[in-house]
């Protein structure tokens, strides 16, 4: 099962031995900036695909955008339908995502990954490289810059063109 702590995180926390009779996982329980689970739970592997079905789903949770994000920047394969379908969520709530990426960790990756999954749109990418320029990200900046300059060429037909106004 998957249960949210008290940052709005999910964590996953399998049910107790079935010898002692409790059918209900235990809670974790957070002491200071890490989570544990209390002595007699049993930890099981996470399962990412039930954890993606989370995220897609209507239920409320505290921090969705940052967890969308923290999917767009981990390691872990995303499949490309879901990629999108976080792309399409995220962009409900573009002023707070643009902010959080420029505060990940990760934050090329997670640009790179954004844009190939068609988040960005001129206005928004620009507004991006606005929020990644102040916050000094100079490699997800590189990263923007590089995409937008792939998807729209704006060289000149000719060279004086470039002095017209």
């Amino acid at each position: 099962r998957y249960l949210e702590n008290e940052e709005g995180e999910l964590v996953c926390a399998g049910p107790c031995d079935s010898s002692n009779g409790a059918e209900e996982p235990k809670r974790p329980v957070s002491t200071g900036g890490e989570t544990t689970l209390e002595p007699d739970a049993i930890v099981v592997p996470f399962d990412m695909n039930a954890y993606d079905d989370m995220l897609l789903s209507s239920r409320y949770m505290k921090n969705k955008s940052r967890m969308l994000l923290f999917r767009f920047e981990s390691g872990v394969a995303l499949p490309e339908t879901r990629t999108r379908e976080f792309a399409r969520l995220l962009k409900s709530d573009q002023e707070s995502v643009l902010e959080l990426v420029a505060a990940a960790s990760d934050a090329p990756r997670t640009v790179k990954r954004l844009a190939q999954a068609g988040f960005y749109d001129n206005e928004l990418a620009e507004r991006q490289c606005e929020i990644l320029r102040r916050a000094r990200k100079t490699k997800a900046l590189h990263v923007l810059m590089e995409r937008i300059a792939q998807q729209s060429p704006r060289r000149p037909a000719k060279p004086s063109a470039r002095f017209t106004f």
